[in-house]
């Protein structure tokens, strides 16, 4: 690469790895044990550099409505269950890290923080039971119209490496996080990000983030300042 071109791209702003900028995407969070509720909704990220650390907060706002219907035969007993989901998912994020650059292309990013997730679950519908009695064939109809909430703490620590090439950026990271609920589980972190510089401002990115329990997917527009 000529002397000129190094120079420039260094003196530009890079697109995933980037400080100070304001970053709106829309995603998706699917939990590993619940194929069916996939919440979808807005991501809004601001960080800002200060002392050579940097501060990163972010909230995501998702949603999803979904019909269920299953039906399980017994020996006893067969059940059919029609349920709708109404899932609200709330999560905010503080991060704190620091970026080492290796050369004019690729540095390495650290930082650990803390995150708040919030789950609402409402669901309403109807459980039929068809049994026999010992004489005739019965069956219970139940209707149900409940809610429940679910909130985790989760801690975070993390490393990703950045190497960006002209006006494509990419970034790959692993890290640890400890996740806090009714019980405490530590699990393993890997991402990945693919994004394009548009102008030296104006830049796009593809996000992947898997915690074993759940994974999240976004597209985000980024305008670094």
């Amino acid at each position: 690469m000529a002397i000129s071109l190094t120079a420039m791209l260094a003196s530009l702003p890079s697109i995933a790895s980037s400080t100070n900028f304001m970053e709106l995407g829309f995603g998706r969070l699917a939990f590993d044990n619940v194929s069916e509720i996939e919440p979808k909704g807005f991501v809004i990220t601001a960080n800002i550099e200060f002392g050579g650390l940097y501060l990163e907060g972010s909230s995501a706002l998702m949603a999803d409505d979904v019909a269920v219907t299953g039906l399980v035969y017994g020996a006893e007993e067969d059940v059919l269950a029609t349920l709708d989901f109404d899932v609200d998912s709330r999560t905010y994020t503080l991060l704190a890290g620091k970026q080492f650059d290796l050369n004019d292309n690729s540095l390495i990013d650290i930082y650990g923080g803390y995150s708040r997730h919030r789950l609402e679950v409402a669901y309403s519908g109807l459980v039929n039971t068809t049994y026999y009695d010992g004489y005739t064939n019965k069956e219970l109809i139940l209707f149900l119209d409940q809610g429940e909430n679910e909130s985790s703490d989760h801690y975070h620590l993390e490393a990703a490496y950045d190497y960006t090439h002209v006006d494509l950026n990419f970034r790959v990271g692993v890290g640890f996080e400890r996740i806090q609920d009714d019980v405490s589980e530590n699990n393993l972190v890997y991402l990945a990000e693919v994004g394009y510089r548009f102008t030296n401002n104006i830049s796009a990115n593809v996000s992947y983030r898997n915690a074993e329990v759940y994974n999240t997917l976004s597209l985000n527009l980024r305008y670094s300042f």
